[in-house]
Formats: C-alpha cells, structure tokens, sequence
C-alpha cells in the first residue's frame, strides 16, 4: 500500500512542475500582452501563443517524467494522464490568474463584453437576437463566468493535444530489456 502511495506522490510531485511551469508561462503571455497594449480578450494571436507553451510544456514534461522517473518505458495510459493532470492544474492556475486580472481591471470585463456583442451582431446581422442577447450576456457575464470558460477552453484543447501526444511518448520496454531481466 505504501508503495501504491509513494507512486501517487511522486506522479503528482514530478508532473505538478511542469503544470506550474505551463500555468505560469500562460499567464505571463498573457500579462506581457496586455502590458503591450494588445488586446486579450478573444484574440488569437495570444490563444495560439498559449496553445503552444501548452502543447511543449506538456511534451517536455511527459517525457522528462517518462525518462527520469518510470526508465523511459510509459504507457498510453499513463502518458493521458500524466498530460491531463498537467493541463487540468495548468487551466486551474490560468482560470484564477484570469479571475484575479477581470476582477482587479474592470475595464477588461466592459471589453469583452463589447467584444462578444461585436461578434453577435456579424453573427445575427438581420436578426433581433443580438439586441436581446446583449442584456441577457451582459448580467451573466462576470469575472468568474469569464476565467471559467478561459479554464474550460484551455483544459479541453490541452486534453485534445494530450491524445496524440500521449501516442507519441508512449513507449514500451524491449524485448531486450525484458530478457536482461532474468
């Protein structure tokens, strides 16, 4: 049993590094560019930025978790969940960076808010929806509601990443190594 626990421990002590290396990078990305004046909200320039400190922090970890604690022999399975505990902590830590950032600069809410409504009215042009989505959207939309969704977002597209990644890393021991054994 203790050594069942001393596993748990180490898989969560080993990938919970990377994921704070993940989270952080994300939200220094996104501080460096709001700092720069550039727009965070919906942009796709700092999504595809993130997606890509996400998808090499996953990789880097997995695989230094691989090589350095289970001898460079992992599972699909366990290279999935390695992936996913990383991301999941990594959206968590973005979620609360995103709350913290809404809630202290309220101007960025008004923003996003407007952003959205911009983005109805292309949707709906000829359509009445946009006027009665827009004081429905504005008494939902909160800091909360909107570092939840960053959260969601960034969890899903990470576990979307993961899958193939996880086949990629994955490795099983040779049959050499399997003889040297006995």
């Amino acid at each position: 049993m203790e050594n069942a626990n001393n596993k748990k421990n180490i898989f969560i002590t080993k990938n919970a590094v990377f994921a704070l290396f993940i989270g952080i990078g994300d939200m220094l990305a996104t501080y460096v560019f709001y700092k720069a004046g550039k727009d965070i909200t919906l942009n796709r320039q700092l999504a595809d930025a993130i997606m890509l400190l996400t998808v090499a922090g996953i990789f880097i970890g997995v695989r230094k978790y691989r090589e350095e604690t289970l001898n460079g022999v992992m599972t699909y399975g366990k290279a999935l969940s390695a992936a996913t505990f990383m991301t999941s902590v990594a959206a968590s830590l973005y979620g609360i960076f995103i709350y913290a950032l809404y809630k202290l600069i309220p101007e960025l809410q008004e923003y996003y808010i407007t952003s959205l409504n911009r983005l109805l009215e292309d949707a709906y042009k000829d359509s009445p929806l946009p006027n009665d989505m827009k004081a429905f959207m504005g008494s939902l939309i909160t800091p909360g509601a909107i570092a939840f969704s960053e959260a969601f977002n960034k969890f899903f597209m990470g576990f979307l990443f993961s899958l193939p990644i996880a086949g990629i890393l994955r490795r099983k021991r040779n049959k050499a190594d399997t003889l040297s054994h006995f």
